[in-house]
């Protein structure tokens, strides 16, 4: 890597000669305002001359290749991280800007190839058994992610030089949520928009809350009085029987449409607690066997099956837009959403309405807002142009929170799809609320999946009874990456 460093010097040089008028009060009147130009011109140049000029860099024009997940293969999430050519479709654009920019400024080229290989770690552990260096970075859903990292097959984000973990570019709280045994192997970086996409949300029919009288849904998030109360509250004001026919259907007037195995993390998680935590050595531990995790599953249960508000229903996948279509004809108040569905609401002719899960009660210290899972880019383990890599990375999240996420978060979110100004405000607070639950991410398929979707789609609310079931296999599963991980520390 060949790096310069240019002080730029600025010389100013101002001279303002004015012959002398006949008369002494156009003497004084010259003289008053050219040292006034003067000492303007002055603090000026001193505030130049004291800024810091931008470093640049020379890579050679290094290519710097990544390998992301095909888009065909990920509906439910946005995996791009390269556009090709403008088109006109803002994200794209912002996309294309950064990249070409970044190409320019540190004499790079940057490729992508997109693969369809997503269920593991696969390509990943190919790549790194014939010291294949094809790739600098491959990007892979989290809980793969983890599988690699296990298996040694990737390096550590504090490995790589260069990078600034401390900068809000790459995740902010976030990070300490995913860390294990203080150690980054994973970042948030701003270039990835799947962290971004999964932004979990509420939506709610303004229509349907004028015409029950609802009208201070955002002044209750502002004044931190949104709670699991309230949202039931309003829930059972709205359902009702509306054709009459003694039978509730997806035709009738609902408080809250989500798929099942959404509700408990979701709430749970706005209540302010984690399926797995961290204990003293910041390693993960399963945490849902307490007093208070068991009350707010509770709540959850109570909001939902004994209230009568949500439509009941077994719908577990993305693409189904069952739910999606009976929010936009006016079936219910609240929708369980993400930032990447909340585009599917373009077409929707009465105004919605964007706002976060309720917290659990108004003694909560904040609201927290779910990011279902991840998309981490990772080194592998036996590429040997990290010093590179890791400046590039770092170049790449710091032009995104400066490029692309204003581009998602005004452009895209605020300006196209977003009804209000409100609703954009609360798009922020949505962002910098963001926590990632271990047991919703790297042990979903065991937890979330799992018995959580299968508790909630078949109204089975004892705990206990299912932890007692799961717990040694999740227990198990836990300590044996923590093993691996620390093993490989050690080697």
């Amino acid at each position: 890597m060949i790096k310069t460093s240019k002080k730029l010097l600025i010389f100013l040089l101002a001279a303002i000669m004015m012959q002398s008028c006949s008369s002494g009060t156009g003497d004084e009147t010259t003289k008053a305002g050219t040292e006034s130009t003067d000492a303007e011109t002055s603090a000026e140049s001193e505030t130049e001359t004291e800024t810091e000029p931008e470093e640049t860099y020379d890579l050679g024009a290094m290519e710097f290749n990544m390998c992301s997940p095909d888009p065909a293969a990920m509906t439910w999430a946005n995996p791009i991280m390269d556009a090709v050519e403008i088109t006109g479709e803002p994200l794209n654009d912002a996309i294309y800007e950064r990249n070409r920019g970044l190409e320019k400024k540190l004499n790079i080229v940057i490729k992508e190839t997109y693969t369809d290989d997503i269920w593991g770690p696969n390509l990943l552990r190919s790549i790194v058994t014939a010291s294949d260096q094809s790739y600098d970075i491959v990007t892979m859903l989290d809980r793969f992610s983890l599988s690699a990292l296990s298996e040694k097959l990737i390096v550590s984000y504090q490995e790589l030089p260069n990078i600034d973990l401390t900068k809000n570019y790459w995740g902010g709280n976030m990070l300490k949520d995913s860390s294990i045994g203080g150690v980054n192997y994973f970042a948030f970086g701003d270039f990835s928009l799947y962290a971004m996409d999964n932004i979990s949300t509420l939506l709610f029919n303004q229509n349907v809350a004028s015409q029950n009288g609802i009208n201070d849904l955002y002044d209750l998030v502002e004044n931190k009085k949104w709670t699991f109360d309230k949202f039931s509250e309003y829930s059972a004001l709205v359902t009702n029987d509306t054709d009459g026919d003694g039978a509730m259907t997806e035709t009738d007037s609902w408080g809250y449409l989500a798929m099942p195995k959404q509700i408990l993390p979701s709430f749970w998680i706005a209540g302010g607690v984690r399926s797995v935590s961290k204990d003293e050595n910041d390693l993960p531990v399963l945490s849902m066997d307490n007093e208070t995790f068991h009350n707010i599953v509770g709540k959850i249960f109570e909001m939902s099956w004994d209230s009568g508000t949500w439509y009941v229903n077994k719908i577990d996948n993305d693409n189904d837009t069952t739910l999606e279509n009976m929010f936009i004809r006016g079936n219910s108040l609240f929708h369980d959403s993400t930032f990447q569905k909340i585009a599917r609401m373009r077409e929707m002719d009465a105004d919605f309405g964007i706002i976060p899960y309720p917290m659990a009660s108004e003694s909560q210290d904040s609201y927290y807002t779910r990011v279902s899972g991840a998309l981490f880019s990772n080194v592998p383990v036996t590429q040997e142009n990290k010093e590179n890599i890791g400046l590039i990375l770092e170049k790449l999240a710091e032009e995104s929170a400066k490029v692309t996420t204003p581009a998602y978060k005004n452009v895209i979110m605020k300006g196209k799809y977003s009804r209000d100004n409100q609703s954009s405000q609360m798009l922020d607070l949505l962002y910098d609320t963001r926590v990632y639950d271990l047991g919703d991410s790297f042990w979903c398929d065991i937890i979330r999946d799992n018995f959580i979707k299968t508790m909630m789609t078949t109204n089975d609310r004892n705990l206990s009874s299912n932890l007692k079931k799961y717990q040694k296999i999740i227990v198990k599963t836990i300590e044996k990456v923590v093993v691996n991980i620390t093993a490989n520390e050690a080697k």
